[in-house]
């Protein structure tokens, strides 16, 4: 995703207006949930789960979440259609994340919040579970990565909140993050 430098401001008056009227009555989770459910039905516990999930970065402490499930179930279209509703230059999605992915995009992150959605994760690479260990530790505010590119060191330091949500087929238990399985809706 590309940082378009977009304020509240920067909005139509009538846009802004809509928005403070969300707000205002406390309608913002209604509105994700009436939005998702024109091509979601019946998913309204996913909804409520991811949104809380999405909203988590921005109060200070993001639950990283694995969800898990069988092929061509809907886990990557719920997952994106609900994130659709958050701000979009703050999302990254990640089709097929390996060991430099981060290296080589970091320059792309924002400076406060990233959410990164990382679709068909393997986490049998010891290289990405390590890099995924330092994104989701919420105690450290500063995530600090190094690796080697052109032959030399580089040393990465990344300032951000970042929100991690891995997808994948395979039902991976891992103590990386919490599971929460899209079959049972229930977290391990």
């Amino acid at each position: 995703s590309e940082d378009l430098g977009l304020t509240f401001s920067d909005y139509p008056k009538e846009i802004q207006s809509e928005a403070m009227k969300l707000v205002e009555q406390n309608l913002i989770y209604d509105n994700i949930k009436r939005t998702v459910s024109l091509t979601h039905e019946g998913d309204e516990d996913y909804v409520s789960s991811l949104t809380l999930v999405g909203v988590s970065i921005y109060i200070g402490e993001p639950i990283h979440s694995f969800i898990g499930g069988e092929t061509g179930k809907g886990k990557t279209d719920l997952i994106k259609t609900v994130f659709k509703n958050f701000p979009q230059h703050h999302i990254f999605e990640i089709e097929e994340f390996s060991p430099k992915w981060i290296f080589y995009n970091h320059k792309n992150f924002n400076d406060d919040f990233n959410i990164l959605l990382i679709d068909d994760i393997n986490l049998t690479n010891s290289s990405i579970v390590e890099i995924l260990k330092r994104l989701t530790d919420n105690s450290k505010k500063v995530k600090k990565l190094n690796t080697v590119y052109e032959q030399k060191a580089l040393n990465i330091e990344l300032k951000a909140k970042f929100l991690v949500i891995l997808i994948a087929v395979a039902m991976i238990l891992s103590s990386l993050v919490p599971v929460v399985f899209a079959e049972t809706g229930q977290e391990t």
